[in-house]
């Protein structure tokens, strides 16, 4: 499964001697759901970020999908820019991917960073179901529920036009792929083999997270051998849109503090 990925032009030559970090989308978005927290990003790491089939610049989904397939991906990105080891932050279905990785790559993970996601997210028949909706009839089903979801009041209220903005991206992906994703994390279920997991990680949860609360990154926390829990204040499932800045800081800080 071949997946397009971003990289940036900021200090290219000085940036190819930095260590490697590697951004994972949440459902629905594009890479671009990174951009403003890449601004400081930028200055630390060589960031790639990459699309979900059917979103953004990746090719609409053939098939079946699971996290193993999107892992691999990942992977095949890294090989493919001879990366052989790098940091990897992803947000809720980019965050299980990131779970995934670690899982059967752990040598390639310098440290992982799961935002706003769960060894379980959501429920299986709810998947399911959002898959059937949306594959016979389009996206736009579940576009009005969609902000109440993602972003918190206060934030609909002060930044309607990037809502709207990640609405509308919302409603060029590919439905078919979309549901195809649903129905993958469906069957996503980490819990069993989550205490195996030995890479560095942090799990970042945001305070007003309805689709994956707070408790649900405290288990990954708790659960894997070296976890970290940070809870990103006033912002709800899309913190790394609502609070960039902050992300940004607890992801560069958790890494650094890895070295120390």
């Amino acid at each position: 499964m071949q997946l397009h990925f971003r990289t940036s032009d900021k200090n290219s030559r000085e940036s190819s001697r930095r260590e490697v970090l590697i951004l994972g989308p949440s459902l629905g978005t594009t890479s671009r759901l990174w951009d403003q927290a890449r601004q400081s990003l930028d200055d630390d790491f060589h960031v790639y970020a990459w699309d979900l089939p059917g979103h953004g610049g990746s090719p609409v989904a053939g098939g079946a999908i699971s996290m193993t397939m999107l892992a691999q991906s990942v992977l095949e990105i890294a090989d493919a820019e001879g990366i052989t080891k790098f940091h990897y932050a992803g947000e809720s279905i980019g965050g299980a991917v990131g779970l995934e990785l670690a899982r059967f790559a752990p040598e390639r993970l310098s440290s992982l960073t799961v935002v706003c996601s769960a060894a379980k997210i959501g429920e299986s028949g709810a998947w399911i179901d959002r898959a059937k909706l949306v594959e016979s009839t389009g996206l736009g089903a579940i576009i009005e529920a969609t902000p109440s979801r993602w972003f918190s009041p206060l934030f609909i209220n002060d930044r309607p036009e990037v809502v709207a903005s990640m609405l509308a991206e919302l409603e060029t992906t590919d439905s078919r792929s979309y549901a195809r994703l649903c129905e993958a994390l469906s069957s996503f279920d980490a819990r069993e083999w989550l205490r195996g997991i030995d890479v560095p990680t942090l799990a970042l949860a945001a305070e007003n997270d309805v689709v994956t609360p707070v408790e649900q990154a405290s288990y990954i926390a708790g659960t894997v051998l070296r976890g970290k829990l940070e809870v990103v204040p006033d912002a709800a499932h899309q913190a790394v849109v609502e609070q960039p800045e902050r992300v940004a800081t607890l992801i560069t800080e958790f890494i650094r503090n890895i070295h120390d």
